[in-house]
């Protein structure tokens, strides 16, 4: 079974560029992780047999709010993250968009998309 958030936006000093250091842009993150929740879905309806969705958001945000200068590494960073500190978690699938990113012509984002699983 997947668990998604979708759409997390969030306001970030991320890039290479002395103006995306300093001012900031926001971003919109997907997050697909792959995990056995079958107690919570057929067993019983509590937390314990699943994510907690929560716990989750808090520490993509928590990450987040360590600048990185590519966003794959800010991908990779959150990914093992989430696989350190769930168990359940099989794999992360995430997708990372800068928002109206500071390049010349109408980008909307620029974005990279990275599946990790547990080793």
């Amino acid at each position: 079974m997947q668990i998604l958030l979708n759409g997390i936006r969030l306001y970030g000093h991320h890039g290479v560029g002395t103006d995306e250091q300093q001012v900031g842009s926001w971003y919109e993150i997907d997050l697909a992780i792959e995990a056995d929740v079958t107690p919570a879905a057929l067993e019983h309806d509590d937390l314990s047999g699943t994510i907690d969705y929560s716990a989750v958001l808090r520490l993509v945000r928590q990450e987040f709010a360590t600048p990185s200068r590519l966003l794959e590494h800010l991908a990779c960073r959150i990914s093992k993250s989430v696989l350190a500190n769930f168990a359940m978690a099989q794999q992360v699938d995430i997708c990372v968009q800068k928002i109206a990113p500071p390049m010349p012509g109408n980008v909307r984002s620029a974005a990279v998309r990275l599946s990790l699983t547990r080793e």
